[in-house]
């Protein structure tokens, strides 16, 4: 289980197992019919009565959009949808959003996934963390993620993108005595 900093925001797909669903300090159920320009304005409202002013980890929680078995990343299935396009959206959120962390399948996976988190990170300059492979919620994660502020561990090599877009490879943290774990900057 990954810690997220608070105060911290979870969107959630609607399509997506509510037990899974990460719980944070503000916490969305997106609908299919919500556009990405009007999530961003819904966060950066949010971030502005936050302590602080800021949400300091943002969670993306969707399934990653792929085209066909072992295809490119091509966005998240976030309501309407998120595309390559649409990241533009994301400078709403700058300044106001300093982390965020893409829950979704195959996001950092080979060139097409890489270049959507770094277009990500730079528009929103903030740093962005995803995975390259299939993500999943073990059951007995369930108890941890009812508490709030924390994802389940993610599978694969985890990616971390700068504000300027620059892209390395990360790993969480040792674990903690309740089980918890950070992810290095």
């Amino acid at each position: 289980m990954i810690k997220i900093p608070f105060p911290n925001m979870a969107l959630n797909d609607v399509a997506l197992d509510a037990a899974a669903a990460p719980r944070m300090f503000n916490t969305r159920i997106v609908q299919k019919g919500d556009e990405p320009f009007w999530l961003l304005t819904d966060v950066k409202s949010i971030a502005g009565g936050a302590p602080g002013g800021k949400i300091r980890g943002l969670v993306l929680h969707c399934h990653g959009v792929v085209s066909g078995a072992g295809g490119a990343f091509s966005g998240l299935s976030l309501g309407t949808g998120i595309s390559i396009d649409d990241l533009k959206h994301f400078t709403i959120i700058r300044g106001v959003v300093e982390r965020i962390y893409i829950d979704a399948c195959q996001a950092a996976a080979g060139s097409s996934g890489q270049r959507f988190c770094k277009k990500m990170a730079k528009a929103a300059e903030a740093v962005v963390y995803a995975a390259d492979t299939d993500q999943k919620t073990s059951v007995s994660d369930y108890q941890f993620l009812f508490k709030g502020g924390v994802i389940d561990g993610f599978e694969g090599q985890i990616w971390r993108f700068d504000k300027e877009g620059n892209a390395r490879r990360t790993a969480p943290t040792p674990s903690d005595s309740s089980g918890l774990s950070d992810l290095l900057d």
